[in-house]
């Protein structure tokens, strides 16, 4: 599965899960503050395996946008899986890792 985080904006997160085709399995906006999207993110995934992250790099808050990357790295570097970032579209969640970015991505690691 692959996380798409979306935290551009200062009062919402949206998440969604993608299978490794790039098919939205499930999808969740919240309405929260950046010092709270980890909490958010955890709840999200639950007990999920998570494969690849991507997540939103602007436009959009600055606040939002460093806790949001800082999550996703954080969550990749920990779990030794690729993230991708995504200016175009702003939307994580259509900025999908196809089967072939994420072979580049393994190879750039």
């Amino acid at each position: 599965m692959i996380l798409c985080i979306n935290g551009t904006d200062i009062a919402k997160l949206t998440l969604a899960l993608q299978d490794d085709a790039g098919q939205t399995v499930r999808e969740e906006t919240f309405v929260t503050r950046p010092e709270d999207f980890l909490a958010h993110i955890v709840a999200f995934l639950g007990a999920e395996n998570v494969t690849a992250v991507t997540v939103a790099c602007g436009p959009g808050s600055a606040t939002a946008l460093r806790a949001s990357i800082a999550i996703a790295q954080t969550l990749a570097y920990a779990k030794g899986i690729p993230v991708l970032g995504s200016t175009e579209p702003i939307y994580a969640h259509e900025a999908r890792i196809t089967p072939s970015k994420k072979d580049n991505l393994r190879r750039s690691l």
